[in-house]
């Protein structure tokens, strides 16, 4: 089944209204929700919940495509000069932190590589 612009529009309107239902006057609702901020909620939730194929079969294979691309870019690894450039950083900084303790120093290093998205070759695919 594949929805159209106009029936996910629809959708998105009908679940947003829920939020307010029975209030004559929305506005002034102390906990209000724009239509908009609702939109966003709802799409980022289907995001969420959906795969890739799902994502497809409803909204049409560009929407598949792109969300694959995304993915493959978010596996992407640091490039080559930004690693060396960190890794010279970390190793000035745990010499001055571990002066006399080498394994400390290279554990520093590791940890500092590891939390902006370096993976050693052993756990690449």
């Amino acid at each position: 089944m594949k929805l159209t612009k106009t029936q996910l529009k629809q959708m998105i309107q009908e679940a947003a209204s829920e939020y307010v239902w029975g209030v004559k006057n929305p506005g002034r609702v102390a906990n209000k929700y724009k239509i908009s901020a609702l939109k966003q909620i709802i799409k980022e939730e289907l995001e969420v919940i959906l795969t890739n194929e799902e994502a497809g079969e409803l909204f049409g294979e560009e929407v598949e495509e792109l969300l694959n691309e995304k993915e493959i870019e978010e596996k992407k690894q640091p490039s080559e000069a930004s690693m060396k450039k960190t890794h010279i950083s970390l190793e000035k900084t745990a010499k001055k932190k571990f002066p006399k303790d080498k394994e400390r120093q290279d554990k520093y290093i590791y940890g500092g590589k590891r939390k902006i998205g370096w993976t050693p070759a052993r756990e690449r695919k």
